[in-house]
């Protein structure tokens, strides 16, 4: 009786590198922001900048908000 040897399988799935994906992404957002003129990076950046405090004023308000509900004990 012959016996069937099988191959054992990993318990960890290998995952598919994806570095050169993303130095792609990398280059393309890098030449992108070289080929904006200055006026408009300004603006860029303003806008991410106001973004930026609305979240923050957000993240406060909520912090506020829950601990007014635990002082209450809800």
């Amino acid at each position: 009786m012959k016996k069937k040897i099988y191959a054992e399988k990993l318990n960890t799935p290998t995952v598919q590198s994806h570095r050169s994906f993303r130095r792609f992404i990398r280059k393309m957002f890098a030449s992108l922001l070289k080929r904006q003129n200055c006026e408009s990076q300004n603006n860029f950046q303003a806008t991410v900048l106001e973004k930026l405090q609305d979240i923050g004023d957000s993240i406060e308000i909520m912090a506020r908000e829950m601990a007014r509900q635990s002082k209450r004990g809800e």
